[in-house]
């Protein structure tokens, strides 16, 4: 029995390992700026960091993704976290004990709101290296509701990164840090507006399809082009080949001089 559970646990990096060292930063259809640069000081170390949030809209809802990119000292890591697999649910989460707080006049205090999936990247320069999560979970990240002084935060607790694929050589540990409340409600405003999420989906693959379809009757108009250039370069090369022919007259009998023989 404890073999197969060794062999089990060791099959699940492996397969993990297989499915995803391909996988590169998913393409957003669309793409909401929530939060820019914001500077703050890592909860444990205190460490100087920034981040940045996006909001990225995909063609399928359930593949949307906030993406939060952290300025480390060395590179950008750049967590990209599912919507629908967990960030949706730990959000609600935060915003109810939120509510709580207010209720009992609390100052000071953090709660557990749980964890979830995410693609991990870290950007230097021109390069992409994939990350993967070292965790209780692989690939994981936890989040819990903060509170310091009356101000609100949402948590992103300290987790550790390893390479998985990729130039870089990366085995760090980004400390917690805190996200402000403000930018956190705006993300949440973002993603839980129904109606207004389906409208910026529907014109986007309007304006992705007319791209498409643009670029094809450009590709299309270029190979008619091609085509019809074709046939004259050839008739002009037999011409030029005609020219280069060196035509010989005809020789007569009676232009071959006569040879006498001698007796």
């Amino acid at each position: 029995m404890h073999t197969i559970r060794k062999l089990l646990f060791c099959s699940i990096p492996c397969l993990f390992y297989l499915t995803a060292c391909s996988t590169l930063p998913d393409q957003a259809l669309y793409t909401e700026s929530i939060a820019k640069d914001i500077r703050m000081n890592t909860l444990n170390s205190q460490f100087d960091v920034s981040y940045s949030i996006d909001c990225c809209v995909m063609p399928k809802k359930k593949k949307d993704f906030l993406s939060l990119n952290i300025e480390t000292m060395l590179y950008t890591c750049r967590l990209n976290l599912s919507i629908d697999d967990g960030m949706k649910t730990i959000l609600d989460r935060f915003f109810t004990i939120s509510g709580m707080a207010d209720i009992q006049n609390k100052q000071n205090g953090i709660r557990y709101l749980g964890e979830t999936t995410l693609f991990a990247y870290a950007f230097f320069e021109n390069t992409v290296t994939r990350l993967i999560v070292t965790s209780k979970l692989p690939n994981h990240v936890r989040f819990s509701f903060f509170m310091k002084d009356g101000e609100k935060y949402l948590l992103l607790e300290s987790f550790h990164v390893k390479t998985l694929d990729g130039l870089l050589e990366i085995d760090d540990v980004i400390d917690s840090i805190p996200l402000r409340y403000e930018d956190i409600k705006k993300a949440y405003t973002f993603f839980t507006d129904k109606e207004g999420l389906t409208a910026i989906r529907q014109k986007q693959l309007l304006i992705a399809k007319a791209a498409k379809q643009t670029k094809k009757e450009a590709e299309n108009t270029e190979a008619v082009v091609i085509e019809a250039v074709a046939p004259t370069e050839v008739h002009e090369a037999e011409a030029e080949s005609e020219t280069d022919v060196v035509h010989t007259d005809k020789v007569s009998d009676s232009d071959i001089p006569e040879v006498k023989r001698e007796e």
